[in-house]
């Protein structure tokens, strides 16, 4: 409570209200998990501040929270300072947050001030359904659907082999990068000039880039297929989705 004050005829006290809203609110990303908030003091505390509250909620890409998601709070107790910052951790990658503060008094509940951020990107999940759709001789097509959790925008895929009769501890890889327009449909590619006959390990895993662009995020790798080529001139399996494989003659 403030002191009463004296004119030349009149003795006044002010008691405290509501304070107004905290000021120079703002909200960065740190990395994929955390963000950090920083903010003044109120320009009307309108009383002394007994505390400040951040409030924090995961929303959609419309800025509003997500079903069933609850607002969480982190307290700051005031000091002499007039600017403060707490780095929010433990958040989801590549997510929205609307981001509240609000300050209090002995009355109670100041102004909110509102701002959103967004995590940085980070290494998604496999691809899934990851299957081989045709075999030859000498080539192979295979299959795989988009990562249950992106964390990132797509920007392509990685499918790498080698060889299961090569040196497991240090196999020599074959890499092959694919872009792609980031859209949730399946992707396939061909690939040829295998050795007829001969067992393969497949992997594929997809790509995105962080907050800068020269930060590649590498997703987790699918499930491990091993694939044996067809022989030369001799009929071979063509996986299909329904009926499981017909059989189809090559001319090797």
């Amino acid at each position: 409570m403030r002191p009463p004050y004296r004119d030349d005829y009149n003795a006044y006290i002010v008691f405290p209200s509501a304070p107004g809203a905290v000021t120079n609110l703002t909200v960065e990303d740190v990395n994929s998990t955390s963000l950090m908030v920083s903010f003044s003091t109120p320009l009307s505390p309108n009383g002394q501040i007994t505390r400040y509250d951040i409030l924090y909620v995961q929303v959609s890409s419309d800025l509003q929270p997500l079903m069933g998601e609850e607002e969480q709070t982190i307290t700051i107790q005031p000091d002499e300072m007039e600017m403060f910052s707490e780095i929010i951790s433990r958040l989801t990658p590549f997510t929205n947050y609307r981001i509240r503060v609000v300050a209090f008094t002995s009355i109670g509940q100041g102004e909110l001030t509102i701002r959103f951020g967004v995590t940085d990107p980070d290494a998604s999940s496999p691809p899934t359904n990851f299957r081989s759709v045709t075999v030859t001789s000498d080539s192979v097509m295979l299959e795989w659907a988009y990562p249950e959790t992106p964390r990132g925008i797509i920007q392509g895929y990685i499918i790498q082999y080698h060889r299961t009769d090569m040196n497991t501890n240090n196999p020599q890889l074959e890499n092959i990068t694919l872009t792609t327009d980031d859209d949730d449909s399946s992707q396939n590619f061909t690939i040829s000039g295998l050795i007829p006959f001969t067992s393969y390990n497949f992997i594929v895993r997809a790509y995105s880039f962080g907050s800068d662009p020269f930060i590649v995020h590498l997703g987790a790798e699918s499930v491990e297929l091993v694939i044996v080529t067809g022989e030369a001139g001799m009929y071979v399996c063509t996986v299909l989705v329904s009926i499981g494989c017909r059989m189809a003659l090559f001319q090797g």
